[in-house]
């Protein structure tokens, strides 16, 4: 396949003995106007399908975590479990299925808390059939995601499928924070340094900010007050930050 200039491609997967291939891609958009044109080789039916989600990380990949899994010939549709490393992401399960000959796919029913966005069927000459559905639901706590189901409605026996699930990195919001602690410097000489340490113990200061988890971006300016602290001079504004957690 032939992708447009923007797509990355997230997982290609071969099934059906080779024959029949589900491709997943992201793209951040800009302004978008027109149709997406992709390419194969072959005589093929083909989905194409595009889903939008807004609120995700507007600069690197999206995607927190992904899994792929080939079922086999079976009704149920089966995605395998992602581990998601924060809180509040966004899974997204792609599902397709393929049969060939009179037994025609005709539509897909997403299992638990998924909720469906598309669910499409196209048909090639001899009756072959290819169906995809996407669906999603928010994970609000890190971890497991556990595995997630669609079940495959067609006109007689059961088809061979696929199933990618992954998660998606929102734009970090204030939902919780930190306090860190003061501005101060050297008794004898020396610019002010702002320093900080969060509740997990990292310290870091804006002039040359430690290795871990906090950067001079990670801060924000709320408040401030003055504040005594043994063998440094305490200069007229002393800092609170507040840290996203």
């Amino acid at each position: 396949v032939t992708m447009p200039s923007g797509f990355t491609l997230i997982a290609a997967i071969s099934y059906d003995a080779g024959i029949s291939q589900l491709d997943v891609y992201w793209k951040r958009a800009a302004t978008e106007s027109g149709s997406y044109v992709f390419t194969w080789t072959g005589n093929a039916a083909v989905v194409a399908s595009v889903s939008a989600y807004s609120g995700a990380v507007t600069t690197g990949s999206p995607i927190n975590a992904y899994s792929t899994r080939t079922n086999g010939s079976t009704a149920t549709a089966t995605a395998d479990s992602v581990t998601t490393t924060e809180a509040n992401r966004r899974l997204v399960a792609v599902f397709s299925a393929a049969s060939t000959g009179t037994n025609q796919i005709t539509s897909f029913a997403p299992g638990g808390s998924l909720v469906e966005r598309l669910d499409s069927v196209a048909y090639n000459v001899g009756n072959w059939s290819t169906a995809t559905e996407i669906a999603d639901e928010a994970q609000a706590a890190a971890g497991a995601s556990g595995t997630k189901t669609s079940t495959i409605t067609m006109s007689a026996g059961t088809p061979t499928n696929v199933g990618l699930l992954l998660a998606l990195i929102p734009t970090q919001a204030a939902t919780g924070y930190d306090i860190a602690r003061f501005a101060a410097r050297g008794a004898s000489s020396g610019e002010p340094v702002l320093w900080s340490v969060n509740s997990r113990g990292d310290m870091r200061n804006v002039t040359n900010p430690a290795s871990g988890t906090w950067s001079a971006a990670d801060t924000t300016q709320v408040g401030q007050d003055n504040l005594t602290i043994a063998g440094v001079v305490v200069l007229d504004n002393t800092f609170y930050i507040f840290r996203d957690t």
